[in-house]
């Protein structure tokens, strides 16, 4: 398989976070365009305000002056210098707002004029303080200068004020525009990205379709199905080479079982009762009834990943196809006789996230251990529990729509580990529990049956009674695993 295929999950997330990217920027240019465009209304009020002060400072240092010829007020002296001061400082403050226009700044640049030859005037009326002729021309011709300036602030007033005007309209114009084109792109990308993230879903989709339809095949006994073809997503490829193995496997575990039925044949034909015999019959019929999966789960179970992903749930999508992988390769990698329960309680671990996503409400899990066992030193023939709990779902709740519950519980005896798997199903009769062990009996069908887990028990721990059954219609059932401590714990 291809390593540089992309994960379906990183091509999903790379999806969301360009769709973030957009509205993050998209905000971040209209926020930064509304701040401009009320920035420049400020500083354009900012500067009206500014203007209609100075035409009003320049009538007040004009009262002000009249007032010191007058009546010879000190205090109005000090007020008019008070009052220029401020013109000063007014002007100042929009020196460059008026500058970025040609008739705002030649009016600017005249009444700046105005107020150099006033300054000027003022100067020689106060330095003679005196009321003759001289002081009289003095005033006339200061009274039509304040005259000119009140006049020109006024005609700077009025331009100035259509300059902005038609500046803020441009400036809007130019907003209105910049914001259609953004909300145009963002819509145009993500449309695109909506394409992306639905093309990438809708691919997902069929390739576990496909898996669905391949396992169904399997489960219907047709191996010779071709194998799923390499796709876009790691995650999906990995699956289907663990998929296109265990097809692989199942087809040679047919053949080896053909093989040691041939030579279990031949042994009892030729009673051979050798030791060595014996114990190779054993070691294949115990590989032979280890051997034996179930493609019924597979398909099950990957029907149910498909419609999560039809949900669009990524992450427990990726949940269920860690799961199921961890399974596969439990299954085709554990060919010994026995295996550390930890193993075993861990691959049960991912078949309960699988069948509690599938069931939801309809049945829920307890898992339960003994906190002193050491799981890692006691031994388990493979492939115990799983089959145990799947009978538990199959069996035990065919009518139960909500409310069911499968409980299992490790726990440490004198001379045993014990394994109890038990549900509060619909329960069986007391014939039917005794009826479980015998040959033909219908309730033993599909998978790896109680029948199974018993003569594996059997062979492999030599001893007998080792899988116990107890029921009652209405109230469960409880099945008992016994695995002795003499022959299971491995220190």
């Amino acid at each position: 398989m291809n390593d540089k295929k992309m994960s379906l999950k990183a091509s999903l997330l790379y999806g969301y976070i360009t769709m973030l990217m957009i509205l993050t920027l998209a905000f971040a240019v209209s926020l930064y365009t509304d701040q401009m465009l009320s920035s420049q209304r400020r500083r354009i009020d900012q500067t009206n305000l500014n203007l209609s002060h100075i035409s009003l400072e320049i009538r007040n240092f004009n009262d002000y002056l009249d007032l010191f010829i007058s009546q010879q007020q000190k205090d109005s002296v000090d007020n008019y210098k008070k009052s220029r001061a401020n013109i000063k400082i007014l002007l100042e403050e929009i020196r460059e707002e008026l500058s970025e226009n040609e008739e705002t700044d030649m009016y600017n640049r005249i009444l700046n004029n105005l107020l150099e030859y006033e300054s000027n005037l003022v100067r020689q009326i106060l330095i003679r303080n005196e009321r003759d002729l001289k002081t009289y021309d003095m005033m006339v011709e200061y009274k039509r200068l304040t005259s000119y300036m009140i006049q020109y602030s006024n005609l700077l007033i009025n331009v100035y004020l259509e300059h902005g005007t038609r500046k803020h309209q441009l400036l809007t114009r130019d907003y209105v525009r910049m914001k259609t084109f953004m909300n145009a792109s963002f819509i145009f990308i993500g449309i695109l990205l909506f394409i992306y993230i639905g093309k990438a879903v809708r691919n997902a989709t069929t390739i576990l379709t496909n898996f669905s339809n391949t396992a169904r095949n399997i489960s219907n006994g047709q191996f010779h199905v071709e194998d799923i073809s390499e796709n876009s997503y790691q995650e999906l490829n990995t699956l289907a080479a663990a998929f296109n193995q265990m097809k692989k496997d199942i087809k040679d575990y047919i053949e080896q079982m053909k093989e040691k039925a041939a030579l279990e044949n031949r042994l009892n034909e030729e009673k051979l009762k050798s030791a060595k015999i014996d114990k190779l019959y054993k070691e294949s019929q115990f590989l032979s009834l280890q051997n034996q999966i179930n493609p019924h789960f597979l398909f099950n179970t990957l029907n149910t990943i498909k419609l999560t992903a039809m949900f669009g749930n990524i992450d427990e999508t990726m949940g269920l196809v860690d799961s199921i992988g961890k399974i596969l390769r439990y299954n085709l990698s554990k060919k010994s006789k026995l295996v550390p329960l930890q193993d075993e309680v861990s691959v049960l671990k991912s078949y309960i996230h699988i069948q509690s996503t599938r069931f939801q409400d309809q049945i829920s899990f307890e898992l339960s251990i003994q906190e002193d066992i050491d799981m890692n030193k006691v031994y388990i023939p493979p492939m115990t529990i799983q089959p145990l709990v799947e009978n538990a779902i199959k069996h035990g709740f065919r009518e139960t729509e909500k409310g069911g519950l499968i409980r299992i519980n490790i726990k440490e005896s004198k001379a045993y580990i014990h394994v109890f798997v038990e549900d509060n199903g619909q329960g069986m009769r007391a014939k039917a529990v005794k009826d479980i062990f015998k040959e033909g009996n219908p309730n033993v069908d599909l998978g790896i049956g109680l029948m199974n887990i018993k003569n594996r028990l059997e062979i492999i721990f030599d001893k007998g009674d080792l899988l116990k059954v107890e029921s009652e219609v209405g109230k469960g059932t409880t099945i008992i695993v016994l695995l002795p401590k003499e022959r299971s714990i491995h220190v």
